[in-house]
């Protein structure tokens, strides 16, 4: 299958220097304005676009400069198969710029006075972008054709037989197929039809067998065009279609319990669901094809797909996409979550907008999963981490925050509520997303696989961490096992734990356990929790468990939710260690953005 692996903009829109790696199946996902639908855009100039398709506002702003030109570049693999579609005059000019199978392209465009080039190719032996073929439409037989499904476009256009329209393209796929099986039918009834609208040539003889009606216009004309310039004869001629012409008139209705209706008439989340599944069959019919039937490949690129549809067809339209990438490179960009599924975890790519000063225009940047970050889709871990009420919070968010559980999120959520502005001032607007883990074990666990998506993520977890979990992330480390046991001991000799047969050593007092490890323990416990922090993105509350930090007992913690409330209210003054915990995680945040910056 031919599609773009590497995609490289420089100068366009808030593309100030992208780059990121594409698969069969891409979903890109971000917040509002973050430069998804540029990314999108950048693909279809790259492939298709020309002068007219682009303008001065194209350009990216950096402070108060306008840059004078972007790039697009891109590497494009599977090119060699498609090969006999070029022309053979241009056919080894291009062969000669392919290397491992893949082709690197590239498309500039100037601004003052306004230009955009042809596609150059990069010749490996000269080492530098050429145009070998000397005309970029030599090169477009090759390339992948573009289905551009923007949000606002009308999902009804593509209903129509237009050469431009995916059921058009459906069609011309199968022109020939369609002709030969009723052109004999359609030939001669349109023979019956010539005799009756038109005069023809018989053996030397004219014959007529036209209406009396067609005829007796036709004659009152030229009667008084000869009334002028005597001699002048008039003849009423039809052109009558043929295969093609009638395949030309064709369009899709619809009907739903009631009268067949244009798509236009139907509402736009059946119009979607019926562009979706013309390109589906466009997909299957290109698959099915025979290896002597090479068609031009095409790249599908969907803005929105989730727009106008319930999350059950949501779904289904991610199901649908994804059949189509089996055959021909798909590029999504969405705002819905529950696109983002185990299966595809691998093709995320977290888009996110930057500003390096306050004065800069904004900059999109990209972050998507190392390779082979998430093994098994199948992983329950991460199957949980997916679900709708994690990935809404995470996937839109500048910084996660994992917890345990739901109070430690209500009560940390209420403190950013207090602090954000504040804490914002001088970093700008910044997003906190606050998820619940379900348990101490899963938080680093969850660290890890947001970080390997490109996202800022930190943990907070209470106390007993310290020995109930610090292990997953120090590993067999000396420091952490010479706590573990002084705390174990002690605690069985204080009558605070006990060995239990089952579950091993238990703690049954937390409150007396916390008391030990901030008194008799404190010196190697507040050491190992700053290499938690440093080392593991974890912070480990001091004093417990963060219902203390709100003035709730062991017997009053369940009142949480009056807590977060009285929180927002101003009530109750937000604890130094919380407050420190939020600004932690916003400058871990902060220094991460400059540094992504920086690169």
């Amino acid at each position: 299958m031919m599609k773009i692996t590497e995609l490289r903009v420089r100068g366009f829109r808030s593309l100030s220097d992208v780059r990121l790696e594409l698969h069969s199946l891409c979903i890109l996902i971000g917040r509002n304005n973050a430069g998804k639908s540029n990314i999108l855009r950048a693909i279809s100039l790259l492939l298709e676009g020309s002068t007219r398709d682009i303008s001065p506002a194209d350009f990216h702003w950096s402070k108060s400069t306008q840059a004078g030109e972007f790039e697009i570049e891109a590497v494009v693999a599977g090119v060699q198969q498609y090969l006999p579609l070029c022309a053979d005059r241009h056919r080894t000019k291009i062969a000669n710029c392919i290397r491992d199978d893949q082709l690197r392209v590239r498309k500039r465009a100037y601004r003052d006075p306004l230009a955009f080039e042809a596609i150059h190719l990069w010749d490996p032996e000269r080492e530098e972008f050429t145009l070998p073929t000397g005309i970029d439409s030599a090169l477009k037989q090759l390339l992948p054709e573009v289905i551009f499904i923007e949000a606002f476009k009308d999902p009804s256009e593509e209903a129509s037989a237009k050469t431009s329209a995916t059921f058009g393209k459906l069609l011309k796929h199968n022109m020939e197929g369609i002709s030969t099986q009723v052109a004999g039918d359609v030939q001669r009834a349109l023979a019956i039809a010539q005799r009756k609208f038109n005069t023809l040539e018989e053996d030397g003889r004219t014959v007529d067998e036209r209406p009396e009606e067609l005829r007796r216009v036709e004659q009152r004309i030229g009667r008084h065009v000869r009334s002028v310039f005597e001699g002048t004869d008039v003849r009423v001629r039809f052109t009558l279609p043929t295969v093609s012409d009638f395949i030309g008139t064709a369009h899709i209705e619809l009907r739903d319990w009631g009268a067949w209706t244009s798509p236009s008439l139907k509402g736009q989340g059946v119009q979607r669901a019926l562009y979706v599944a013309l390109l589906q069959a466009l997909a299957e019919e290109l698959r099915e094809s025979t290896d002597a039937e090479l068609h031009r490949p095409f790249v599908v690129l969907v803005e929105e797909p989730e727009a106008f549809l319930h999350p059950a067809l949501q779904r289904e339209m991610g199901t649908a996409l994804e059949k189509i990438s089996q055959s021909n490179q798909v590029v999504i960009a969405t705002h819905s979550p529950l696109l983002v599924t185990p299966r595809h975890i691998d093709d995320v790519v977290v888009v996110r907008q930057h500003q390096v000063a306050t004065d800069a225009s904004p900059c999109t940047m990209c972050h998507w999963p190392q390779p082979n970050s998430f093994g098994d889709e199948n992983d329950k871990q991460l199957i949980k981490l997916l679900e709708f009420a994690s990935s809404a919070e995470f996937l839109f968010a500048d910084c996660v925050m994992v917890v345990e559980g739901t109070s430690d999120r209500v009560l940390l959520e209420a403190a950013w509520s207090i602090l954000r502005d504040s804490m914002c001032a001088t970093r700008g607007p910044l997003v906190l997303g606050v998820i619940e883990a379900g348990s101490k074990a899963v938080v680093p666990v969850w660290i890890t696989y947001l970080q390997r998506m490109g996202i800022n993520a930190c943990g907070m977890v209470d106390l007993d961490f310290l020995w109930d979990g610090a292990g997953r992330c120090l590993g067999a480390d000396s420091e952490l096992s010479q706590f573990c046991q002084s705390f174990w001991s002690r605690a069985l000799d204080l009558g605070i734990a006990r060995e239990d047969k089952k579950k091993g050593r238990v703690v049954d007092n937390k409150e007396a356990a916390f008391a030990l490890v901030c008194s008799e323990l404190g010196t190697p416990a507040q050491a190992i929790i700053g290499r938690l922090q440093q080392e593991a993105d974890v912070w480990v509350l001091r004093d417990g468990e963060i219902e203390q930090y709100f003035g709730l007992s062991a017997s009053s913690k369940s009142r949480y939710m009056e807590a977060g409330m009285r929180v927002r209210r101003g009530e109750v003054q937000v604890h130094q260690e919380i407050s420190d915990i939020l600004n932690w995680a916003m400058l871990a945040t902060h220094m991460t953005t400059c540094a992504q910056k920086a690169e």
